[in-house]
């Protein structure tokens, strides 16, 4: 009894002893998301959170935490997501890493699919497996419709470069059907669209995407443009002017005048009209692309040269000169990269009867020709200097010219003598009694008030720039002020190489035009020395003056 008695007792609450005041209580076992948190904040105090260091910490934890699916698959994604700003590659083999071992683990999973996909399709080697992601990750049921556009038109834009017209065509319209809301996009779809069209040698189809974007779309401007060049583009290549026309001329309307597509569409449309045989029309692109002040000189230079072979092919001697006092003065120095066009006007002012006209730009043509030569890089050719070194095109230029002025070749066969052993004659050396003249100098360019007009405005135009100024001077026969604007050029030149150049170009300049070796020599010793030549001094024989604007007005 007594002992049933003590049992009892002891079974009773207040029987049982109270504990210690300062034992511990036991404390509970921390979950495996509070050891992600401790080793974040651990890293992140070690400053190696972010670091390859820390990568591998966590990587670790998640093989650790391999019964917890969910959460070793968010702290990988997590982990190929930082190493992809840096380390890019390093990124992608955790995405695949995770995919291996966790691949029904979602939404892991699927977002680990989609980024894969999304590093995959930059680089063309990579981009059948970027299809193979992207067309996965559309198959899962993520609710992510940001994601989802992005895929649906990355997936179009593969088979697009791919060459799979069919998979990108439904791709994209895919997209359209399924996100109207993301207008920029949708725009992207179908000006795409009308591209895979042409590539399927559909323009006209296309040119139905290209309404719907003027319609539904009309800021989407360059995707509009874009593809209304494309199309124009592959009417005249099917040869289809009555629909490339059209085109064409709407896209001139469309583009701003700055848009540096302007000359290839102006260009293409000139072509079109060639290959129907239409030169009048063609014509008259080349006029309107040559008059254009927005376009550059150089595409406007390019189309009078177009326009001058379209003339020369009909033989208007007319034309051909207008065109080539055009091409002049839309960019002078230009003329040396395109000596037929100076060869052309000789002939048709011979053609014409303007001799002394022809003379005098046979003789510009020859100059240019001298000074392209001296001024060109060395090269493997005859290593001929000087005179010798001038084209034979430009030589016979000049003959041709003499011969129609004169009636004979006895001055023709001195300016060859002149071009074989240059000023200083047979003994090399200036001053002598075998010095030769140059047999043209003394023709000079008589007036016309067309050509001159049109030279006066360049002269206008090219204030600013003395290095067209001089060789326009050139070709106008105003030798004294094509050597002012190159000095001015030279001058002005602060660059070490491109005043090297600019002196070249001044030194044979007036080699070209006839002044002697002491005036070159002069020239830059006054530009070296100064007014007081070598001995610093005033008023003493060695003093210097520049030599050029000493020179005649």
């Amino acid at each position: 009894m007594t002992r049933l008695l003590l049992f009892a007792f002891c079974l009773l609450p207040c029987a049982l002893p109270a504990p210690a005041a300062d034992a511990p209580a036991p404390a509970p076992k921390a979950s495996a998301r509070e050891e992600l948190l401790a080793l974040r904040a651990s890293l992140a105090a070690q400053r190696s959170h972010g670091r390859a260091g820390g990568w591998a910490a966590e990587l670790n934890f998640a093989a650790a935490h391999k019964n917890e699916p969910e959460l070793a698959a968010e702290v990988m994604y997590d982990v190929a997501l930082a190493q992809r700003e840096s380390e890019r590659l390093t990124g992608t083999k955790t995405l695949e890493a995770l995919l291996e071992a966790f691949p029904t683990t979602q939404p892991w999973a699927a977002l680990a699919t989609y980024e894969l996909a999304r590093a995959c399709a930059d680089r063309s080697t990579t981009q059948p497996k970027a299809i193979e992601c992207y067309e996965k990750f559309l198959k899962m049921d993520l609710k992510d419709p940001v994601r989802r556009a992005e895929a649906t038109i990355g997936l179009a834009r593969l088979h697009q470069a791919a060459g799979k017209h069919a998979e990108a065509l439904a791709g994209y319209r895919a997209f359209l059907a399924q996100f109207p809301d993301r207008p920029r996009q949708c725009a992207e779809a179908l000006g795409a669209i009308g591209l895979v069209l042409i590539e399927q040698k559909q323009p006209k189809e296309a040119f139905t995407c290209y309404e719907r974007l003027a319609k539904e779309y009309p800021w989407e401007v360059e995707q509009r443009r874009g593809l209304l060049l494309a199309i124009a583009q592959a009417l005249r290549t099917a040869e289809d002017s009555e629909a490339a026309v059209p085109a064409y001329e709407k896209l001139l309307q469309e583009l701003p005048k700055a848009d540096q597509r302007r000359p290839q569409a102006f260009m293409g449309l000139a072509m079109l009209y060639i290959q129907k045989g239409d030169t009048v029309k063609a014509a008259d692109i080349y006029r309107r692309m040559a008059t254009d002040r927005v376009l550059g000189p150089s595409y406007r230079a390019s189309a009078y040269r177009q326009l001058f072979d379209l003339q020369r092919r009909v033989g208007e001697s007319a034309g051909v000169i207008r065109l080539a006092y055009d091409i002049i003065a839309a960019q002078p120095s230009a003329i040396l990269q395109s000596g037929n066009v100076m060869g052309e006007l000789v002939d048709a002012l011979v053609n014409e009867g303007r001799v002394d006209e022809a003379l005098a730009m046979a003789k510009a043509q020859f100059r240019l020709a001298y000074l392209g030569a001296a001024t060109a890089p060395p090269s493997s050719g005859s290593g001929s200097t000087g005179w010798a070194a001038v084209s034979q095109d430009a030589i016979f230029a000049v003959v041709r010219a003499l011969k129609a002025k004169e009636g004979s070749l006895r001055v023709a066969s001195q300016f060859i003598t002149f071009v074989e052993n240059g000023p200083e004659g047979p003994d090399g050396k200036a001053g002598t009694a075998d010095d030769i003249a140059d047999p043209t100098a003394g023709y000079a360019l008589p007036p016309d008030p067309e050509r001159d007009k049109a030279f006066a405005a360049a002269a206008q135009r090219f204030v600013a720039d003395p290095h067209e100024l001089g060789f326009l001077y050139l070709c106008w026969d105003r030798p004294n002020d094509a050597l002012r604007a190159f000095r001015r050029y030279y001058l002005d030149c602060g660059e070490a190489a491109k005043l090297q150049r600019a002196a070249a170009l001044l030194a044979h300049a007036m080699r070209a035009l006839g002044r002697p070796e002491a005036e070159v020599d002069a020239f830059f010793d006054f530009q070296n020395l100064g007014p007081n030549g070598k001995d610093g001094k005033p008023g003493t024989k060695d003093d210097l003056k520049d030599p050029i604007l000493a020179l005649p007005k």
